[in-house]
């Protein structure tokens, strides 16, 4: 038997960024991934169709990757509803990688990186994450 595939889940306002993130995953057999570039989209999206994983962007206009990532799971119209959150890591650029981690920590990510990053660093980040699932 196949395993399903791991569904990912990437947001990232900085387009050049996500693309590489992206096409990097994308690379993997077995994962399934989309990649939007709003916070808002990606919680609708992730709302619909839950993900494995989240990749958030920490720092995005409106909503930030930590802030979406305690979103999920709840149902704004009905609180007894709710659904487990994916497992999150937590990327920024904006912050020093200390702090990245320290949130990230905060809101029991499963992993943080700060950018820029390699693609193999990504790839084997995400690998450590799915195996500790």
């Amino acid at each position: 038997m196949t395993p399903s595939p791991k569904r990912i889940l990437i947001v990232d306002d900085e387009l050049p960024v996500l693309d590489l993130i992206a096409n990097t995953l994308r690379s993997v057999p077995g994962y399934e991934v989309r990649a939007v570039s709003n916070p808002q989209e990606a919680y609708k999206i992730a709302s619909a169709h839950p993900p494995d994983l989240l990749i958030a962007d920490y720092n995005m206009p409106l909503l930030r990757g930590d802030q979406l990532f305690l979103c999920l799971g709840v149902d704004p119209n009905d609180a007894a509803k709710s659904a487990p959150r994916p497992k999150l890591l937590l990327i920024s650029g904006a912050i020093p990688e200390a702090e990245v981690h320290h949130l990230a920590q905060f809101v029991n990510a499963a992993a943080a990186m700060a950018k820029p990053f390699r693609a193999e660093d990504l790839l084997k980040k995400v690998a450590e994450i799915f195996e500790t699932a």
